[in-house]
């Protein structure tokens, strides 16, 4: 989505390849978690980040919504 310049927040890319996302005020409607991974053998390392993504939300008592993998 980033190089297709088709993310909905203002995000960019480091020297390392590291995209980072802007942070995004979240709506009455609540928040989606998104995780993904360059490989599918990396099926543990995806279902970690939605874990970390689940837990960061709670913690933030957000609404979560839906999710993309």
């Amino acid at each position: 989505m980033f190089k297709g310049g088709k993310l909905p927040l203002p995000s960019h890319q480091l020297a390392t390849g590291t995209i980072i996302v802007e942070d995004a005020p979240v709506g009455p409607d609540g928040a989606a978690l998104y995780a993904r991974v360059s490989s599918h053998d990396q099926k543990k390392d995806l279902e970690a980040q939605l874990g970390r993504l689940a837990a960061y939300a709670m913690s933030q008592k957000l609404n979560v919504v839906g999710n993309g993998i």
